[in-house]
């Protein structure tokens, strides 16, 4: 719920990288549902760190 709500506050253009522990699944649909999208990027051992911006 945080990073949604996050989102919401982010001016247009900007983007967010949030860090986790595992792969946040459920995210991913919530995500598509307000059009945005969700890519891993590099992350320590133990990491998921994922990129999340609007999609065109």
């Amino acid at each position: 719920m945080a990073i949604l709500q996050r989102i919401h506050t982010l001016e247009e253009g900007q983007s967010l990288v949030v860090h986790h522990d595992r792969d946040p699944l459920l995210l991913y649909a919530e995500l598509a549902e307000i059009g945005w999208g969700a890519e891993r990027i590099a992350a320590p051992a133990g990491e998921v760190r994922l990129l999340l911006r609007e999609l065109p």
